[in-house]
């Protein structure tokens, strides 16, 4: 058995799904069977023709693990990349785990949301709840073939929604603004935008 560079591991019942960032920064992804009887064996099978070829060379350098989630409803790995932008790759279904054809788990392509109402099978994944990267306050829309991003324009419509809260609360249950702002809000919006200016001579 020969594992990828940098590899990381992530319950995936009755498996292990194994992960491993490659240089153009796509997730090779393979899983991980392990036989429990009288002599322990295990097998790596690739979910795609990608992983299938993978190369995992850094200039000699080793890689570090990939960080990335596991959406058991949507039935996708996650993991974000430098620029906070979500990849999503669809996996296959478990049942189908024996079958001898490759996968198909190519990334998801990333829009910009264009409708109010996300369609009916969707789930809802927001990067303030990864706990690995710093959070942008964008809400991707996974749907079986595309994936949807906010943008910066629904990002202040979600900041106004917040501090509109935070003074209904005030107003009717004596909530302070300052701890409204000061606590809550971080845990649900980044922290507004700063841009140093320059020093006067």
């Amino acid at each position: 058995l020969t594992m990828p560079l940098g590899v990381g591991l992530m319950k995936w019942p009755p498996h292990l799904l194994c992960a491993s960032r490659a240089i153009n920064g796509r997730l090779g992804l393979w899983c991980l069977r392990l036989n429990l009887g009288d002599a322990v064996t295990a097998e790596l099978e690739p979910l795609d023709e990608f992983s299938q070829s993978f190369d995992s060379e850094w200039n000699h350098e080793l890689p570090k693990a990939p960080r990335f989630g596991l959406d058991l409803e949507a039935n996708a790995a996650i993991s974000f990349d430098k620029t906070a932008n979500l990849q999503a790759q669809s996996l296959p279904d478990l049942k189908s785990v024996s079958s001898p054809s490759p996968w198909d788990c190519e990334n998801l392509p990333l829009e910009k949301m264009s409708c109010h109402v996300p369609p009916d099978s969707c789930w809802v994944v927001c990067d303030m709840d990864a706990a690995h990267t710093r959070g942008h306050g964008k809400i991707y829309v996974l749907t079986e073939d595309r994936c949807f991003a906010s943008d910066r324009q629904q990002y202040r419509a979600q900041d106004h929604f917040v501090k509109l809260l935070g003074f209904r609360l005030q107003l009717t249950h004596g909530l302070p603004m300052d701890l409204w702002l000061g606590r809550v809000r971080p845990c649900l919006l980044p922290r507004p935008r700063r841009f140093a200016g320059l020093a006067a001579n």
